[in-house]
């Protein structure tokens, strides 16, 4: 699909991993759609997370994702 089209552009420019905010700034949607992708991914073995980032911010560091397409 589409999506999928925009995840793998991603992340060949994120090969490391990415966050829900990097898939929600690159598709222009919502951090809650963007999580949903991301959850989608990981039960069809497509993404697992690999850990989080924390970058000085109060909260819940975000998860980072490892995507495999």
């Amino acid at each position: 699909t589409h999506t999928l089209a925009r995840i793998r552009e991603l992340t060949a420019t994120l090969p490391d991993g990415l966050t829900t905010q990097d898939v929600a700034d690159h598709l222009a949607v919502q951090l809650r759609t963007a999580r949903r992708v991301l959850k989608r991914l990981e039960r069809a073995g497509l993404a697992a997370p690999i850990g989080s980032q924390q970058h000085g911010r109060t909260g819940r560091p975000p998860t980072v994702y490892l995507i495999r397409l």
